[in-house]
């Protein structure tokens, strides 16, 4: 093939005809066969100019094309065009059969669908996007936009903010078992402020975008709108009490739901009505798949004593929380009730002088004392340590078998441990959240201390009443109204001086022994026992 190289200004209209490929430069060198016009400018020309310059100095009414690309074969025909506008224009233009595509504004504004781009870039059609969907561990580079996460747990790690100013990445949790998938902010960068994020739950998703140094979240939507099928207030577990007058504190119910959607919830705010000053407050969170519970914590302080009612309405179910609240606490006047052996009991309340407050009675006691002998006010008898089981009814079962978890109402008689249990345990009566405090919330087994306060209240042995008598006579005289209940042997279950002694439990230990509060007919006194002993149990309040 014939190869002409023009290395010549060209002033006039130049014509050729034959069939060759044409060169332009500046070094004199053939052209590339493969293409038909070949323009160079060497790397050694010391030319800085524009290599093409297309230059037409017509500014009438029509557009002026710069350079047309028109395909005139078989098939669809295509013309597209570069071109500056009519009218004076300094706008750019690219054409596809007489319609604009694009525009390059002189402000460097770019349109893509409009000649009149508004901004940097200006899209008025529609947006794709790459979408990748992962299933495992990845790290993003610059071949992924959109990421969808499936069968989590997994970590999604992030390139270099520094390298990469400006990336933006849409990431979505797309996993129905809601697993976690963590975004991490490669290592020593972060991702609002945290090396690590997490997308919690199905369907949550990010937009973030580096700013050169750390990844920021400018976008998000967590999970599907939560809602429920079924929601029972009348199975509510409460927790705490409430009292008029008295500010509420660790106070909360727990609503059991079904039909969860595994989406989320905003929470709710209700304040209470009937007893009024109360508010339960429920965080926003999400609703399991399935059954499940929401937790409302209610804070305030109660204008009365009643039920305080709030209107509960959560994930398109409604229903009605009632909370008792207790009358104020007034000791002596105010009594409690509870549940004592399988049964509800109610017991009154006494106020000493050494500044504590008793319970009237002992427990299992179905009156006050009247007199030191009187049968209806002694009560049960407690091995040390033990809970309510049963087996401080005087008539219970005995059984040799020591245990730590008995799961019976049997008295233990005791082994060699001098115990009921096969191992001992100093704390099972160690304050009102013991493991086996036998009392009601609120109340407990009193200490050596506090026995000792009572009975030498006033003077030694005075118990309160202003005169020593510092025995039986003594105890029933006292506030307390102490009967000489007597004990159980701990070695055979018998009964022993049932109304001639009295020996009241303390929560006080002594190496293998307990201490309890002992009286009869001449003297009074604390004294050990062997912890498998059945002594009363007196509560004194928290």
């Amino acid at each position: 093939m014939k190869k002409i190289v023009l290395s010549i200004i060209i002033t006039s209209s130049f014509y050729y005809t034959q069939a060759q490929n044409v060169g332009i430069n500046t070094d004199g060198s053939t052209p590339d066969s493969d293409a038909l016009l070949h323009i160079n400018n060497h790397s050694g020309s010391g030319k800085d100019s524009s290599v093409v310059r297309i230059e037409n100095e017509q500014n009438g009414a029509n557009d002026v094309t710069g350079v047309e690309i028109y395909n005139s074969g078989t098939g669809a025909t295509a013309k597209w065009d570069v071109l500056i506008p009519a009218s004076g224009s300094t706008d750019l233009r690219i054409s596809n059969n007489g319609t604009d595509r694009v525009t390059i504004q002189n402000d460097g504004d770019v349109g893509i669908g409009t000649t009149s781009p508004a901004s940097g870039l200006d899209i008025q059609s529609s947006m794709g996007y790459k979408v990748n969907t992962i299933t495992s561990a990845t790290t993003l580079d610059n071949t992924y936009n959109v990421v969808l996460c499936n069968t989590g747990p997994y970590t999604v790690t992030l390139p270099a903010a520094a390298s990469n100013t400006g990336r933006v990445y849409y990431i979505k949790n797309i996993d129905t078992d809601g697993d976690d998938i963590t975004i991490d902010g490669n290592a020593s960068e972060t991702v609002e402020g945290s090396t690590t994020y997490a997308l919690d739950s199905y369907t949550h998703v990010v937009q973030i975008i580096s700013d050169g140094t750390n990844w920021h979240i400018i976008e998000e939507a967590n999970k599907n709108s939560g809602t429920i099928t079924g929601l029972t207030c009348g199975s509510a577990t409460d927790y705490g009490t409430l009292t008029e007058s008295v500010a509420a504190s660790s106070v909360s119910s727990k609503i059991p739901y079904t039909g969860g959607n595994n989406g989320d919830h905003n929470g709710q705010t209700v304040t209470s009505t009937g007893v009024t000053g109360l508010t339960a407050t429920l965080s926003a969170g999400d609703f399991a798949s399935g059954a499940g519970s929401v937790t409302y914590n209610i804070s305030g302080t109660p204008s009365g004593n009643g039920t305080a009612s709030f209107a509960i309405d959560i994930g398109g179910q409604t229903c009605t929380l009632n909370r008792t609240v207790n009358s104020a606490f007034t000791c002596g006047t105010s009594t409690v009730t509870w549940t004592y052996n399988g049964g509800s009991v109610t017991y009154g309340t006494v106020s000493s002088t050494t500044g504590e407050c008793w319970m009237d009675r002992n427990l299992g006691a179905s009156q006050v004392a009247t007199s030191f002998d009187d049968a209806n006010s002694y009560g049960d008898l407690f091995q040390w340590g033990r809970a309510d089981d049963g087996h401080q009814d005087r008539s219970s079962s005995t059984t040799s078998t020591n245990a730590d978890s008995p799961g019976h109402g049997n008295f233990i008689t005791e082994g060699s441990s001098h115990d009921w249990r096969s191992t001992q345990d100093d704390n099972l009566w160690n304050g009102e959240s013991a493991t086996n405090n036998p009392c009601p919330s609120g109340w407990r087994i009193p200490t050596e201390a506090e026995w000792e306060a009572e009975r030498n209240n006033g003077g030694p042995g005075y118990w309160g009443t202003g005169s020593a008598q510092n025995n039986r006579a003594g105890a029933f005289a006292s506030v307390l109204k102490l009967p000489s209940a007597g004990s159980r042997i701990n070695h055979n279950g018998s009964l022993y001086r049932v109304g001639t002694n009295g020996n009241y439990w303390s929560s006080t230990v002594s190496g293998t022994v307990a201490l309890s509060l002992f009286f009869k007919n001449s003297d009074a006194y604390m004294r050990t026992y062997n912890r498998a002993r059945g002594c009363s149990v007196r509560c004194l309040k928290e």
